[in-house]
This record gives C-alpha cells, structure tokens and sequence, in this order.
C-alpha cells in the first residue's frame, strides 16, 4: 500500500517551501473523517488531538499543520520529481491545494494526566483513535496525529514523536504522532515539518528490519550513513531543519532502493 500513498507527481519540481502556516478553508471543526475524499486513492489522513481536559487550540493549530504538509509536499517533490505523498483533501472551497486539508479534530476521552507519560502515550493514542467514536481505521489510510498535550518524555528528551514501523498497509496500526508541545515545536516550524516527514516515514515502515546496509548498530530503525538523510537516528534529530535534510541519501536503504526488502 506505501507505494500507492506516493502518487505521480502532477508539478514541475519545486525547492522545498519556507515553513510557515497556509490558512485552512475548511468550514468546521470535524471529528469524523470527511467523506468523499476530495483526493482519490490511498492517503494520509491527518487528525489534530488533545486530552479531555484540555485545551482545544484547533483554529490556531489547523493552519500550521496545513503549513506543515505544505513544505513537506515541496520537500519531496524536489527530493523526488516522479513521485509525491498523496495526503487526504476534502473539497473546500479554497486558494491552496493544503488549505483544503482534511483536518479532524479529536478530543480523546483520557485527561492530560493519563496522556503524559512517556511509556504509554503513543499507545492509548493509537489504540483510542481507530475504535468508536473515532474509527479512524481505514485500510486505505495512513495516520499523521498533532498531539496537542503534554508529555514526559521519559529518559529520552528528543522523542519529539513516534512514527509505528513494520506495517505495509494502512489501518488501525498505521500512525505517526508528533508531540507538538516538546522540542520547541511550537516555535520552530522547520523543524516541526522535519520530525513530521521522519514519523510519517517510519510509519510508511521505514527502515525496514533486514536488508537496508546502513541501519545503524542496536537501532535498526534509522541509516547511519549520514546526519543530513531525514530518516536520520536520535543523536542527531534534535536539530535541523526539514529543507536541509534528503530522502535516502543513496537511494539503497528505505526509498527507490530497488532492492527486495519493503
């Protein structure tokens, strides 16, 4: 299915987009998946989330998000001009391809409280959001989750979000989150689209386990052949900017590698 969530590039290449936000035309504040998709075919789907008891900072966030996907659609585009992520639009009326982005807000039924630890947050997100009343499941979707709610973050103090590897289609277990309030996310929109490329990439399954030559040592889910790939491991992810990172330096471990791994 990853394959098919690239579609065929429809524009000339472009340079990578200052980050930035674009303002969102959608109409409401959905919880549900807004259907018929304006974007036939398999897609990232993008839901913005928050705690119970939190505060919902959708209208200030929707528009960043749309800035978000933005730069990333111009990254790939120029990293890639064949090929491009398809992300799921909805038909607003509007000026700009991402201010029609299918945004859904959620707020999920656990506290901040419950949320904020480390060990379990990506877990009860992932496994809240497919279940009623969400059902946010589809087997034709990918999931990018903004999660609007505070977070430990363990012993780790660069897990800016987590991204599930291993799965080929899309789904109850195909979600990237991005944890918005660590990092300095909220300040630094280039970075923010970098850390969203990176999820979104390990929930496309890479790097896949086996094969891939530079996986680095105890920590098969990232390459080691170099700190600008965007797929690039927890020393040096706590920095840079999505317009200086690369998609698969080489092209031999996770992207257009033409080798038989996934």
């Amino acid at each position: 299915m990853c394959a098919a969530v690239l579609a065929a590039a429809i524009v000339a290449p472009a340079t990578a987009r200052a980050a930035g936000p674009v303002p969102w035309c959608g109409p409401d504040a959905a919880a549900a998946d807004r259907l018929p998709d304006a974007t036939p075919g398999f897609a990232v789907h993008v839901v913005y989330a928050f705690p119970a008891d939190g505060g919902d900072r959708f209208a200030e966030w929707a528009p960043r998000i749309a800035g978000d996907v933005a730069e990333i659609d111009a990254w790939w585009r120029a990293e890639d001009p064949g090929r491009a992520l398809r992300f799921d639009l909805a038909a607003f009326p509007c000026d700009s391809t991402f201010g029609q982005l299918d945004v859904s807000r959620v707020q999920l039924q656990q506290t901040a409280a419950e949320l904020t630890p480390f060990a379990t947050v990506f877990s009860q997100i992932t496994r809240a959001l497919p279940l009623p009343p969400f059902r946010f499941a589809s087997p034709d979707k990918k999931y990018l989750v903004y999660f609007d709610g505070p977070h430990d973050q363990g012993n780790d103090s660069q897990t800016c979000g987590q991204g599930r590897r291993g799965f080929t289609d899309g789904g109850a277990e195909s979600y990237a989150v991005v944890y918005v309030r660590t990092c300095n996310m909220e300040a630094d929109d280039g970075f923010r689209a970098f850390v969203t490329a990176h999820e979104l990439l390990h929930a496309l399954n890479a790097l896949p386990s086996g094969g891939p030559p530079h996986a680095c040592p105890g920590d098969d889910a990232h390459p080691c052949d170099s700190v600008a790939d965007v797929l690039t491991g927890s020393n040096t992810y706590e920095s840079g900017r999505l317009a200086e990172k690369r998609l698969d330096i080489g092209r031999d471990d996770y992207y257009g590698h033409g080798s038989p791994w996934w």
